[in-house]
Formats: structure tokens, sequence, C-alpha cells
């Protein structure tokens, strides 16, 4: 990464530095050992990724160890920042369980979510949503059921297939988040994040994602991160 840092420069957001970058990456590697298994080549290809979407690693986005392969990825609240500066007025979003104290939700001109979760509540998980606001009216609602997210996961995950909902909440908080974002206003650095963040292993992935798989898809040690 060292040895490509014009490249690197040219992407990055104007003030930024290089040894920002190298900093941020060498915590990573202490954090997230499974990478420093991966390509040489792919880590940088997924550092310059991080650099074009001014993200931040670790905060709002990662490096997934897929094999041998390093991929960039960006977490449901590193897409929100990014809708905030190319002019989405606010994005929200939510995970549903049964027994929460009020869930209520309609779509169309004077659509609208009403959620409010019942405290400490574990129950099952019934729905997830998002919604974008655009403007003083405009707005973009997405709400999926379970089992709408889990026939996706089964028909794209490699890595998630078999793991259950309640395991990986982000899963579908990413769907969703990823689906309304389809369809507000985008700046170059939005657009790069969308582009390149890997969903899963798939060649073709879809509008989700899978935050980091677990280590053991590389090194046997699980691994967690937070949306």
């Amino acid at each position: 990464v060292e040895e490509h840092e014009q490249e690197l420069m040219a992407l990055a957001p104007r003030g930024y530095e290089a040894q920002m970058y190298y900093a941020a990456l060498r915590l990573y590697f202490a954090a997230n050992p499974a990478v420093l298994n991966c390509k040489p080549v792919s880590v940088l290809k997924a550092m310059l990724r991080v650099a074009q979407t001014g993200l931040e690693l670790g905060v709002t986005c990662d490096i997934l160890p897929f094999g041998d392969q390093a991929q960039f990825s960006a977490r449901a609240k590193g897409l929100a920042e990014l809708a905030y500066s190319a002019g989405t007025r606010s994005l929200n979003y939510g995970v549903v369980r049964e027994g929460d104290t009020l869930w209520d939700w309609c779509l169309g001109s004077e659509g609208y979510v009403h959620h409010k979760p019942a405290r400490g509540n574990t129950g099952p998980i019934s729905h997830f949503w998002a919604v974008a606001r655009l403007g003083v009216t405009g707005q973009v609602i997405r709400v999926m059921d379970a089992e709408e997210v889990e026939a996706r996961k089964r028909q794209y995950s490699k890595q998630w297939k078999t793991t259950a909902l309640e395991e990986i909440p982000w899963y579908g908080v990413k769907t969703v988040v990823r689906e309304v974002l389809g369809y507000v206003p985008k700046n170059a650095r939005l657009a790069a994040a969308l582009r390149y963040d890997v969903v899963d292993d798939s060649e073709q992935p879809p509008p989700d994602e899978a935050p980091p798989p677990p280590a053991e898809a590389a090194t046997g040690a699980e691994a967690e991160v937070p949306f």
C-alpha cells in the first residue's frame, strides 16, 4: 500500500494524509489478522476503495477476507454517511422483533414507518426496515419481512447461507439500506461504495450485504463487526 501512495492519495478526500491510512490499516490488521492471509494486491485494491469512498477503515467500512482475496465492504452507517453527503436528508433503519412496543407501516404517497422497540426484547425477528428522506416531503421506504431476507440469503450468500438471521441481523439491515439507496441522489463516493461494496463471494452480488464474514473462512476464528 505504501508503494502506491500516489494512487491512494489521488483518490482520497482533500485533507487526508497517507499516514492516516497506513496507521488505520496496521490497527485493522491487529484486530482482524485473517486479512493478513490475503494476497497483498487484493489488500491494496481494497484500500484504494477505502480512499475512493472516503470512509474510515474499521469504523464505517471493512476489508473482508474471502479465502485469499481481500474485498472492500461498507457498513450500513458508512452508506448512511455517504448518502447524507450526497443530499439525502435522513436515513433511518431498524430491526423489528416480535413483541416490540409499536410496529406499523404503510406504503404510498402518505407512507410511514412507526417502530418502537421494546427495551431488552430478544424475540424473533419479524421485519427489517429503512426510510430515506430526500427533501421536505419526498421519501423512500423499504420493508422486508424475515422470510424475504432469508430467501435472498439462501439464494445468493455462500458465507451465510445456513446462518440464522437471529445471529446476523445486520444482514437484513444492510439489505434494506442498499434497497432504498438505489433510489436516492448519488455523488461519486456513494456511487463507488455501492458499486464496490461486497455482498458475499458470489460473482454477481444482489443489492444486499454481508458484513465481515466469519474469519473461519480463513483462520477458524470468529469475527464480529457492528452495523
